[in-house]
């Protein structure tokens, strides 16, 4: 699969990028680690969205195994219209790939919720949740954001603490290996199971 193949190469870029910040002052290592974040987030949502709706076209896995459809789509763009209205009484008025809830609900009526991307990304739920809380608190600056990232926090700390920023948390000593580099590797291992990569 094309789409996984180049996602593949970005991650392997972000892991050589997270292995070499210990060469940097630690304020610019908190802010590339956040800058890591961010673009690995989005190489997640836009694999996942493209191989759902490829997905739903009848397009096989990258093993060869043929995704178990409830109606299949024509185009890309016909996946996308499927999924927004095909047995909905309300459509859904955009796709939202941010969350594990999101993506199932986003492929619920088109996809079989047998089917191995549905699994894969039940699999998942955590480290996406956890992701995006993450990546949220560094695209914004929100009261929501920020209550999110205290989950966070308190998940890996044990208690909220003020001065934990989101590049402080990526990159703290307490995690081996640190946050950053698991997230890569974990988001890695997840993108390899969506396709059924070999």
């Amino acid at each position: 699969m094309p789409d996984y193949q180049a996602h593949d190469e970005e991650i392997l870029k972000l892991r050589q990028l997270s292995r070499s910040l210990e060469q940097l002052p630690p304020q610019h290592q908190r802010l590339i680690a956040e800058l890591v974040v961010l673009r690995l987030f989005d190489l997640f949502v836009n694999l996942i969205s493209a191989v759902a709706l490829k997905l739903a076209c009848g397009r096989p896995y990258a093993d060869g195994t043929v995704p178990n459809l409830l109606m299949k789509a024509r185009s890309s763009a016909d996946a996308e219209r499927l999924c927004k209205a095909h047995n909905r009484r309300t459509p859904l008025k955009w796709l939202t790939w941010t969350s594990a809830r999101n993506i199932k609900k986003a492929i619920g009526e088109v996809i079989d919720k047998n089917d191995p991307v549905v699994k894969a990304v039940d699999s998942g739920t955590t480290l996406i949740g956890e992701m995006r809380r993450v990546r949220n608190r560094i695209a914004h600056r929100s009261r929501d954001s920020r209550k999110q990232f205290r989950e966070v926090v308190r998940l890996h700390y044990g208690a909220y603490l003020n001065n934990v920023t989101p590049g402080v948390l990526l990159l703290t000593k307490r995690k081996k290996p640190p946050l950053l580099q698991s997230y890569i590797d974990q988001e890695r291992l997840l993108a390899k199971a969506i396709v059924r990569a070999p």
